[in-house]
Parts: structure tokens; sequence; C-alpha cells
């Protein structure tokens, strides 16, 4: 299996990178999660520091999705996080899970 390694210029603003993974309880849970992180991309779009925000499904698994953003730096990464527990999303999905949340922070690997 190959490996992608990222690199970047050493800067005080390193991108903040996040990924999530949510399993849903059901595949009628899995339509209605696929819905509302549409609708999460959608608004994460005017968010200060916003890269990307991407939704992927495991190919054989569509009740298993992964999240990956890409904010400008950590701390838009935080306030984003923030936002999101603020609003309650992160309460109103969770009947919909099989599983509790399993969000990661992620730093580059970079080489010299």
């Amino acid at each position: 299996m190959g490996m992608m390694i990222t690199t970047h210029p050493r800067s005080d603003r390193t991108p903040g990178y996040l990924l999530t993974r949510l399993r849903a309880s059901d595949p009628q849970s899995a339509r209605e999660i696929s819905k509302r992180l549409e609708a999460t991309a959608g608004a994460a779009v005017s968010e200060p520091g916003h890269i990307s925000y991407e939704v992927f499904v495991v190919a054989d698994d569509p009740t298993t999705f992964y999240v990956s953003e890409t904010w400008a730096s950590a701390e838009d990464a935080t306030r984003h996080i923030e936002l999101v527990q603020r609003t309650g999303a992160v309460e109103a999905i969770a009947p919909l899970l099989a599983e509790s949340l399993h969000p990661l922070t992620l730093v580059p690997v970079i080489a010299s």
C-alpha cells in the first residue's frame, strides 16, 4: 500500500485537518446522516478559514462515513468544531449512530 506525503512550508499558520468517522445504526439512519452532512458541508463553506469539507462512504459499507476537513489554520478547525457542538448538531445526530463519533485532528508529515 502506498503512502502519500504532503509537504507544507513551515509557518505559524499550519492548516488544520480533521477526520471524523460516523457509523450509522441502520440504512435509514445512514440516509439521514448523509443529508445532514450535506447541509453541514454547505454551511462550512461560509466559515472563516474553510478550505474543504468532503464526505465519503465506505465502498462496501454504506453505513460508515468519513468526513475529511481542511481549514486554513488549527484555530479555524477548532472554531468549526466549537460551532458544530454549540449548534447542537453533534447531539442531534447521536441517536442515528451505532457508536460515538470518532473525530481526529491530523497534522501533516513535513519532509525536511
